[in-house]
């Protein structure tokens, strides 16, 4: 059998050979997706440097059975402080100002370390930052009256945890 060429079309306007205009056409088009995968490079390297210069942020992770008894523990705290005829958010939130400083008040200083001691104590600045910003929250969520219910910061604290 004989080889049989496939007809072309002859560009008349066109000086350049068919196969350059599709090594062009290809060679713009990976030029293109080499710029899109610089783009990702550097947005997955801001991502990197994000995570390792907030590494001390970070939770570490805990189980479900120290999850369940630091709610348990949390219930008893809030309970603890309902006995006592105060109201759970504004004592949770109360913090002493001394010589300059802004400190926790004992009982939010106790979910910190109990917070921190089931986590496998990893982290202790992770586990104040987590309690006191889910604190912050809820404080700014009820700012006018100051009213939550126990529930929702025992919830509260335990979300995503």
């Amino acid at each position: 059998m004989e080889n049989v060429i496939d007809p072309q079309i002859v560009d008349a306007y066109n000086d350049e050979p068919t196969g350059a205009r599709i090594i062009n056409g290809l060679n713009a088009e990976f030029e293109a997706m080499y710029q899109e995968l610089e783009l990702v490079k550097a947005e997955r390297d801001t991502y990197q440097s994000f995570y390792r210069e907030n590494s001390h942020l970070r939770m570490p992770l805990m189980n479900d059975g120290n999850r369940a008894l630091f709610e348990e523990f949390i219930r008893t705290i809030v309970q603890d402080i309902e006995d006592a005829g105060d109201d759970v958010l504004p004592t949770l939130c109360e913090s002493v100002y001394s010589r300059g400083v802004y400190e926790v008040n004992e009982r939010t200083k106790l979910i910190i370390l109990k917070l921190h001691g089931f986590t496998g104590e990893k982290n202790k600045e992770a586990c104040e930052h987590c309690v006191l910003t889910k604190l912050s929250k809820l404080a700014a969520e009820n700012m006018g009256d100051w009213l939550c219910g126990s529930d929702e910061v025992v919830d509260s604290l335990l979300f995503n945890l």
